[in-house]
């Protein structure tokens, strides 16, 4: 089933931030920050919506082209 919904943090990790710009603009709701009192409300996006926009071809893509540009950042950073 997956999980109901994802912090924009999570989804970050899970995808890019740019991915998550591109194919999921607007998270689905807010929910007060549970860390800080005065922070800024946590984003929450649709676990079923992320799941719906990563089986379609053009996200597939996308992601497999920040996957690898991830890839090839980490091993210029280590200077391999």
């Amino acid at each position: 089933m997956g999980k109901i919904n994802y912090t924009k943090t999570e989804l970050v990790q899970r995808w890019s931030k740019r991915l998550v710009e591109q194919f999921f603009p607007q998270c689905t709701e807010t929910q007060p920050n549970p860390y800080y009192d005065n922070g800024t409300p946590m984003k929450l996006y649709d676990g079923n919506k992320v799941r719906e926009i990563e089986r379609t071809d053009k996200f597939k893509d996308e992601w497999t082209r920040a996957m690898y540009l991830r890839i090839c950042m980490k091993k210029a950073r280590l200077g391999k």
